[in-house]
């Protein structure tokens, strides 16, 4: 090997390249360095337990090489604060985090001047009016209060109008037989009666001998009756003679005198009680008495659901609430609704998520189905308690 030859002279010193973003954190403000085209996961917060989060945002997008976040303002005389980001892609910088913590004195949000006061605008014109609510459960009735004091008797009031005749009473049970009354004065004399029946035709008389026949004489005066005689006995029945002249009619005889009155006959028995009577008109209606003094109010019942609406103003009728904790597995919570609390679908409802353990809102909800969604977050602990709501249809 030959000798080492002198050292050459040094190079010149090449031209210093542009020194690239820094992370920076202040009171206000938040920028970090990124690649253009990429979006990021961003939160800046308090780290102390039960702090707040002052920003966090999914899928801001760098149009540039670096992000600004302003408005950081904790609102405190001293209060650390955290920042952090992480690039979600799509490009070569997917994975790339980064996080910065400092603390902030006395950053309070800048308050300008207050500008002049602007002219009042137009009224403007009165919406519609909202639907009618639904109406509230009856509460409990109230207790009876106590029977107000017996006004005075009023002045009784004109006699009313006769009221119609009211319908005939049932048949009352027969009374028991009252005494027998005294008898009566004799009644008048009765009518004749019918005449009798005709009797049977008595027997015939033995037919005499046929005598002479003598010459008419001149008519006599009718004799005096004698006395019926005796019957005598029944004679041999004689050979008939022929038939004898027809008689002279005799004159009528004098009307016989009125027999003698019967006796009077005995009392029949009472008649049975004839039906009851008529019912009576109604009688005049009394005086109204003064009215009892009010009872006490009822408590009121209990206030009804409260009713959703779109916001075009429109109720949903069968609008729900859902609200539930859980805790989180790999930062991330799986709430599953069932029965009455499921949901129509995916689109039909809206939820918020709170970390009960870091004190922070969770950002990434996604909604898998009407019965199930998550929650998922970035800071904090993999088990953390998540707490949530969720409003729909």
């Amino acid at each position: 090997m030959g000798a080492t030859g002198e050292k050459g002279e040094t190079g010149a010193t090449g031209a210093t390249g542009a020194t690239g973003p820094a992370l920076f954190l202040s009171c206000g403000e938040f920028d970090f360095p990124t690649i253009p085209g990429e979006t990021y996961h961003v939160s800046v917060t308090t780290p102390e337990p039960g702090g707040q989060t002052l920003y966090e945002k999914e899928g801001v997008e760098a149009k540039s090489g670096e992000i600004t976040i302003g408005g950081i303002y904790p609102e405190a005389e001293e209060r650390e604060v955290e920042a952090f980001f992480r690039d979600e892609g799509p490009g070569p910088g997917n994975g790339i985090t980064g996080s910065v913590n400092t603390t902030f004195h006395n950053c309070k949000k800048p308050v300008g001047p207050q500008g002049a006061t602007g002219e009042t605008g137009a009224t403007g014109a009165t919406g519609p009016e909202g639907p009618t609510g639904k109406e509230g459960a009856t509460g409990p009735e109230g207790k009876e209060g106590p029977t107000g004091v017996t006004g005075a008797t009023g002045p009784e009031g004109s006699t009313g109008p006769e009221g119609k005749e009211g319908p005939t009473g049932a048949t009352g049970v027969t009374g028991a037989t009252g005494p027998e009354g005294p008898t009566g004065p004799e009644g008048k004399e009765g009518p004749t009666g019918k005449e009798g029946a005709t009797g049977p035709e008595g027997k015939e008389g033995a037919t005499g001998e046929t005598g002479a026949t003598g010459a008419t004489g001149e008519k006599g005066l009718q004799g005096v009756n004698g006395e019926t005689g005796a019957p005598g006995e029944k004679g041999e029945q004689g050979v008939q003679g022929e038939p004898g002249a027809k008689g002279d009619t005799g004159a009528t005889g004098a009307t016989g005198g009125a027999g003698a009155t019967g006796a009077t006959g005995a009392t029949g028995e009472t008649g049975a009680t004839g039906p009851g009577g008529v019912k009576g008109e109604v009688g005049p209606t009394g005086p109204t008495g003064s009215a009892g003094s009010t009872g006490a109010t009822g408590a009121t019942g209990a206030t009804g659901a409260a009713t959703v609406y779109s916001s075009g103003g429109s109720s949903l009728g069968t609008a729900h609430v859902v609200q539930g904790t859980g805790t989180a597995s790999g930062k991330k919570l799986t709430a599953t609704f069932t029965g009455s609390a499921a949901f129509e679908s995916k689109t039909s409802y809206l939820c918020t998520g709170y970390d009960e353990t870091k004190g922070t809102a969770i950002s990434a909800v996604t909604y898998i189905s009407g019965t199930e969604v998550t929650f998922a977050y970035v800071l904090g602990g993999t088990t953390d308690t998540i707490r949530f709501q969720c409003v729909g249809q």
